[in-house]
């Protein structure tokens, strides 16, 4: 994980030990159902899928893993990728 992110303002909660940040939307080892604009994880029966939903709640960017630790560090990543795009949005409407 970037170390910009540990550095953001943005305040850490835990779930299952792993650090998500709050008012970020994920799908926590669920699949998605309906939810729009999530990074998700979830078992399968193969191993671990991590992936995004759209603005339609279709899931996409779906990458499939075997170990579950390389499966988080590429759903924090893309935890990381939400926290920048709102920081960044809050930044071009003046908010910050």
């Amino acid at each position: 994980m970037s170390d910009d992110l540990w550095r953001s303002e943005v305040d850490w909660q835990a779930q299952d030990g792993v650090p998500v940040p709050p008012g970020i939307p994920v799908c926590w080892m669920r699949r998605p159902s309906n939810d729009v604009n999530v990074a998700c994880i979830y078992e399968t029966e193969s191993g671990w899928r991590v992936s995004t939903t759209d603005e339609r709640a279709t899931e996409e960017s779906i990458r499939e893993y075997r170990d579950r630790d390389v499966a988080i560090e590429d759903f924090l990543s893309r935890v990381d990728g939400f926290v920048r795009y709102q920081e960044l949005r809050k930044r071009l409407r003046g908010q910050r």
